[in-house]
């Protein structure tokens, strides 16, 4: 692919620069299986940071799994959810509190744009990770 021709498709110039190994077109037809290329799977694969990680750590896929989880949960408002992934998430991962953080921004953020602030979206996930500490067993 020659960069800068003016006939290069949109699927091309968005997805050939992802830096994954499988290349812009084989990413092009994963992105079209999965979801029909709008869903958020292929997003997440089509996104070249996270095709970048498929190669590195399982911890980190699962890492990223459980961030679309938790991000599926903010969006149907299941808070209480938060708080079990929170746990699996502390007990999988060891930068448990960058999945606190996120749900502590996002706090934040839909209470300034709301005005209406919802305590379960900060206090579900530091309970769950809380538990998901106590419970580890490497626990001191």
């Amino acid at each position: 692919m020659i960069w800068g021709r003016a006939e290069m498709g949109a699927k091309d110039l968005a997805l050939g620069a992802v830096g994954s190994p499988m290349g812009g077109r084989d990413l092009v037809g994963l992105v079209a299986k999965i979801g029909d290329g709008d869903g958020v799977p292929g997003l997440a694969v089509a996104v070249g940071e996270v095709a970048w990680r498929l190669v590195r750590l399982r911890p980190e896929l699962l890492s990223l799994v459980l961030f679309l989880a938790a991000l599926w949960a903010v969006a149907r408002g299941r808070y209480r959810w938060l708080g079990f992934l929170a746990a699996v998430y502390t007990l999988s991962y060891t930068a448990f509190h960058a999945f606190v953080g996120l749900c502590f921004i996002l706090f934040f953020f839909f209470g300034w744009v709301r005005r209406r602030w919802e305590p379960g979206l900060a206090l579900y996930p530091t309970l769950g990770a809380g538990l998901g500490l106590v419970i580890h067993p490497h626990f001191p």
